[in-house]
Order: structure tokens, then C-alpha cells, then sequence
């Protein structure tokens, strides 16, 4: 699940490299074959860092899987293993300009360019795009992420509800839940179980 992913992922951030490989060896043949590829994927944008699980167990509890976030913290954070055949100092200077662990990446194309190629593949049924109403500033962007969803004929969600509240997320679950369920009746699920 998306869950598992993200929690797996944010470990990396923690743990010696060695002690971190040898605990995914050990943790992927369990899940590998626990969660069938069957619920309709989604490809989660939000203005928040993805620093917890709550919009992940919302989509994912509303009947979908979250199979890629545009977050430093996610499916964004990682990145390439450094080349060795360049000067480090160049190596060093593309990575921190480009791989950014903040919301910002600049330039902004190479952001553009990580929405645009995850949100054409196959285990992406539609999108979800939260900006809460604490959100100033990634807001601007959604006219683009919405012509970029439509472009690539994948349904997209806006949720501006406040995951921190119980009102929001009573809001939000309801939402997340009439489109998660509008994605399965066009068959998506079907679509990517096949894919």
C-alpha cells in the first residue's frame, strides 16, 4: 500500500544504508504478495510534506492506493544513485539543485517534469490534489496540475479540506470516497490490474 511504501521510504532517511537495505530485503517478499494490484491508483499531489500517514490512510481506507506522491519525502525523494564519472563538485550541485527535500525544486521544470511523466503511468488511475486552506502559495499551480490531469485523461480530485480537523477529514473522506468509487465503475481497477 501507499502507506507501507511511505513508511518504508521515510526510514530510508534514518537508518545506515547497509542496516536500511538489509531491512527492506527482509520486509519485501511480505508484501510483495499480501496486497494484490487491484484498487485504482493515485497520484497524490499536496501543499503539506507528506510527513505523516493521514492523507495516505484517508485515500486508502476510501477503497484506492496511493502509488506515487509528488513529496521530497516520497515517491519524489528518491533519486538516482550520484554518478562517479563527473566531477563530484558538478555531481553534488545538479543533485541539490534538482533533487530538492523541500516542496520547492529548482527550476520549477524539473518538478514539472516528475508530475508529468509519473502522472502517464499505467498504475495511475487519477489524481489527487490537496491544498488545505492553510495553503498560499502551491494553490497558483493548481490551474496546471488540473490541465496536465485532463491532458493526460486521468480524473483529478481537489481536496482543500484540513486533514487536522475532524470536520475536515469527515469532509474529505467523503469526497475521496465518491471519486475513488466514480474511478472503479470507469474501470480503472480493471485497467491496471491488466497493465
Amino acid at each position: 500500500t501507499g502507506c507501507e511504501a511511505l513508511t518504508a521510504h521515510g526510514a530510508s532517511a534514518f537508518m545506515a544504508p547497509e542496516s536500511y537495505v538489509a531491512a527492506v530485503d527482509a520486509w519485501l517478499p511480505q508484501v510483495q504478495t499480501a496486497n494484490p494490484l487491484t484498487k485504482p491508483g493515485l497520484l497524490v499531489f499536496s501543499s503539506e510534506p507528506l510527513h505523516a500517514l493521514s492523507l495516505h490512510r484517508l485515500l486508502e481506507d476510501c477503497g484506492a492506493r496511493v502509488t506515487a506522491e509528488d513529496d521530497p519525502l516520497g515517491a519524489r525523494g528518491a533519486v538516482a544513485d550520484l554518478s562517479t564519472d563527473r566531477r563530484p563538485m558538478d555531481v553534488l550541485l545538479e543533485a541539490c539543485w534538482l533533487g530538492s527535500t523541500s516542496r520547492d525544486v529548482y527550476p520549477p521544470e524539473a518538478a514539472h517534469r516528475w508530475f508529468e511523466t509519473n502522472l502517464r503511468r499505467t498504475d495511475v488511475a487519477g489524481v489527487v490534489i490537496h491544498l488545505p486552506p492553510a495553503d498560499h502559495k502551491v494553490g497558483w499551480d493548481y490551474p496546471r496540475l488540473a490541465s496536465l490531469s485532463q491532458d493526460a485523461e486521468r480524473p483529478h480530485l481537489l481536496l482543500r479540506s484540513d486533514l487536522e480537523t475532524a470536520a475536515g477529514r469527515e469532509d474529505a473522506a467523503r469526497k475521496s470516497a465518491e471519486f475513488i468509487d466514480q474511478l472503479s465503475r470507469l474501470g480503472a481497477s480493471d485497467r491496471i490490474a491488466a497493465s
